[in-house]
C-alpha cells in the first residue's frame, strides 16, 4: 500500500474530500452493479423495518 505524506492537515483534507467526490460521483451505480442489484432490496427492508 503507498502513502501519502501531507505538509498540513489542511492539504490532507483537501487530498480526502478529493478521493470522496470522485468516489461519490458513481457510487450508487458501482453499489447496484456489485451488490447485483440487491442494494435496492436491502434499502427498501431497511425502510420498511423502520416504519418510515
Amino acid at each position: 500500500m503507498n502513502t501519502k505524506e501531507f505538509k498540513t492537515y489542511a492539504d490532507k483534507e483537501q487530498f480526502v474530500q478529493g478521493v470522496f467526490s470522485n468516489i461519490a460521483k458513481n457510487y450508487d451505480l458501482m453499489n447496484t452493479v456489485l451488490s447485483f442489484g440487491q442494494d435496492y432490496f436491502w434499502r427498501k427492508f431497511s425502510v420498511k423495518a423502520m416504519n418510515i
